[in-house]
């Protein structure tokens, strides 16, 4: 019977890291896509920001009105997002 429990315990324990696992690839393929949508919105961004307004080295001053504008937003964690793959494009 000790026997049987052990094994019973063993059992769930392989299922816990089993959906675990997948949950973690999941929320790695979300964050893939994720980081690759921001990245492709941030490429594109200069159809947004009329460039006669940006003075000197364009891309230092789009950078630095992102990063004001990521700075805005009221969402940390979403913030330091954009300035991860921001530096990234660097």
């Amino acid at each position: 019977m000790h026997e049987h429990s052990e094994q019973d315990e063993l059992t769930l324990e392989f299922r816990r890291e089993r959906s675990v696992r997948r949950a973690a690839a999941i929320l790695e393929g979300k964050r893939r896509r994720i980081k690759a949508d921001l990245k492709q919105l941030l490429a594109h961004i200069s159809l947004l920001i009329p460039t006669s307004e940006l003075s000197g080295d364009r891309n230092a001053a789009k950078l630095t009105l992102l990063e004001d504008a990521a700075e805005r937003l009221r969402d940390e964690n979403f913030s330091q997002l954009l300035l991860e793959i921001l530096r990234e494009r660097k």
